[in-house]
């Protein structure tokens, strides 16, 4: 914990800029999800640049950090580790989509079918995420916001949020959907 604070303080006197991935949860590997990094700073590869918009202490010593994302981003390089670990990371773009746009659309709303099944057996999502996502015609996007949204365990999470190709992305979200 102490690790991140200093990173956050570190982006603040700099360019508020902080690269934020989750960490590696003991016996829960993703498939392709090796980490470059040792613990204690064992975080997946895959993750966002964020720039800090605002920032609160807690009395307990802890801090609410409110972020916006940038890019998403892999890690290349531990360049140090004196009080919290210092990266260089690459920036990740999407790669332009690489099916028909048939093919992209009837995914995108059998996406959508499922969400609305999913939903219909309980899952609680926020109805502010829900009108959002009616909105979204982006593969990689759509695929993003239901997996940040549905409260998956962060493997799973991670196993569908690091596939580069966004329509790939949409394929792994509607399989979860679909099981």
């Amino acid at each position: 914990e102490e690790l991140c604070i200093n990173a956050v303080e570190h982006a603040l006197a700099h360019q508020r800029k902080i690269f934020l991935s989750a960490f590696k949860v003991a016996g829960e590997e993703g498939e392709g999800l090796e980490s470059t990094l040792e613990p204690p700073f064992d975080v997946y590869d895959i993750g966002t640049v964020c720039s800090i918009m605002r920032t609160r202490k807690l009395p307990d010593g802890r801090m609410k950090v409110l972020v916006q994302g940038l890019a998403k981003a892999e890690i290349e390089e531990l360049v140090s580790t004196d009080s919290f670990p210092y990266l260089r990371v690459k920036m990740i773009e999407d790669p332009t989509s690489a099916g028909s746009n048939a093919e992209v659309e009837a995914m995108i709303r059998a996406v959508r079918e499922n969400l609305e099944k999913v939903v219909g057996l309980g899952k609680v999502l926020s109805p502010d995420i829900l009108m959002i996502l009616e909105d979204v015609t982006d593969p990689g996007r759509l695929s993003d916001l239901v997996t940040a949204n549905l409260g998956l365990k962060v493997h799973e999470a991670q196993s569908i949020l690091s596939v580069y190709n966004p329509i790939d992305r949409l394929r792994r979200m509607h399989a979860y959907l679909s099981r």
